[in-house]
């Protein structure tokens, strides 16, 4: 099939997270299974307007707002060229059941947004935001949906999507070739986060909890990512007195992230939402057993007791002395090392991404 793949950011988008991560996955698989992709996105400063590389064909126009207008004005113009329409949802839809109806479509939302959105963006984009969100179950009311976790599924019903029409998926896993790298483990108790840095990661919490924790034992935080919140996290470390003990790497590539997991001892997350939790499972496929709270998908992407542990919302303490634990009983954290590899590698992409291909041949 010819497939047109709509997504409002690519993975080469400096501002890319694992939203893009998991489509420029799906693209890659659908082209191994032989269909011919087309990617369209937006531009951004130094890319490239059209790209073709060994998996699909790439198309940047528009900003991460006008590219729905773009996308619009782009199908009317190749409407003939394609067989079916994966639309990917990060924020806002790019309503295609409008005007494509003649095409099969299979929309893949990554979570829904809710009220999380009035924390990112200004009050009237917010509201943009929200309201478009909530025209989805009209929009598409006979469209299928695959979303990324049970949790995510739960939220489009409640939203008033018909639950015959979402199919729950995995499909945001990590590449096949994402594994531990044999390095030595970091000699000082080291925690990692991997994460976007804005406000709703709170990984202001996670700096909270470090300095608490540098009263009783000497450790230190990687913080890998890139984000608005910044220069606000930098000078939280820096009143608490704890910017020696924390990197803020910055973007890395894949190997060096891929290295940066295997050396530290525990990888935590303190995100309000996830739709599932790639950083989450990349952990553990490097052999770093996670904390995270049970928010979202990532309650599912961390199997408690098992491959991490996985704290009640909210619950400070607990999540402090979860770390605590692993940090300072070297047995279960060499178990929980072990059982995290195993579960990381047992999530299958390749029979994911059948689904969807499965979904778009019906």
């Amino acid at each position: 099939m010819r497939i047109l793949i709509l997504n409002w950011r690519d993975i080469k988008n400096p501002t890319a997270g694992g939203a893009e991560l998991a489509v420029d996955n799906i693209a890659r698989q659908l082209s191994k299974f032989g269909h011919k992709i087309t990617i369209f996105t937006s531009a951004y400063n130094g890319c490239k307007r059209e790209e073709k590389t060994n998996y699909a064909k790439i198309i940047r126009k528009g900003s991460m707002t006008t590219v729905y207008l773009h996308a619009f004005s782009y199908y009317l113009s190749h409407s003939n060229d394609f067989d079916a329409i994966i639309e990917s949802v990060s924020t806002v839809p790019f309503f295609t059941p409008l005007y494509a109806r003649n095409k099969k479509i299979v929309i893949i939302p990554h979570q829904v947004t809710g009220k999380t959105v009035f924390k990112e963006v200004p009050f009237t984009t917010a509201v943009m935001v929200h309201t478009a969100e909530n025209f989805i179950p009209l929009v598409y009311r006979n469209t299928n949906f695959i979303v990324p976790s049970k949790s995510v599924k739960s939220d489009f019903e409640e939203l008033g999507i018909d639950p015959k029409l979402v199919t729950a998926s995995y499909f945001n896993t990590v590449s096949p070739n994402f594994r531990k790298v044999r390095v030595k483990e970091y000699k000082k108790p080291t925690l990692i986060t991997v994460t976007r840095l804005v406000t709703y990661k709170r990984v202001d919490i996670l700096i909270d909890i470090l300095a608490e924790l540098s009263k009783k034992i000497d450790v230190q935080l990687i913080i890998v990512g890139t984000g608005k919140e910044m220069g606000n996290l930098k000078g939280q470390a820096k009143r608490l007195d704890v910017s020696d003990r924390i990197w803020f790497t910055g973007h890395v590539n894949e190997k060096k992230k891929a290295e940066l997991l295997s050396k530290s001892w525990v990888f935590v997350t303190a995100s309000e939402k996830e739709g599932f939790g790639i950083s989450a499972l990349e952990a553990q496929k490097c052999g770093t057993p996670v904390v995270t709270f049970n928010n979202g998908g990532l309650k599912e992407a961390v199997k408690h007791n098992y491959s991490g542990l996985v704290i009640k919302e909210a619950d400070r303490k607990a999540f402090e002395n979860a770390i605590i634990s692993l940090l300072m009983n070297d047995k279960l954290r060499n178990k929980l090392s072990a059982n995290s590899i195993a579960y990381g590698n047992s999530f299958n992409t390749q029979k994911e991404i059948r689904k969807i291909e499965n979904m778009i041949s019906r």
